[in-house]
């Protein structure tokens, strides 16, 4: 029995670890094309959103 919750426990960890890891991929894809743009000078730096995250 005890074995069988450690499982489900390790189980949902990394169900959360891959979600985490897919959603940090995500946020950071991003944040690399806001910076890029802003960069590339495609549109003002926007201060706003920057202080909001």
């Amino acid at each position: 029995m005890e074995t069988m919750a450690v499982n489900a426990v390790g189980r949902d960890m990394l169900l959360h670890a891959s979600l985490l890891r897919a959603l940090w991929g995500w946020i950071v894809q991003v944040d690399m094309r806001e910076v890029l743009s802003t960069l590339s000078g495609a549109r003002p730096f926007n201060t706003e959103t920057l202080m909001v995250s």
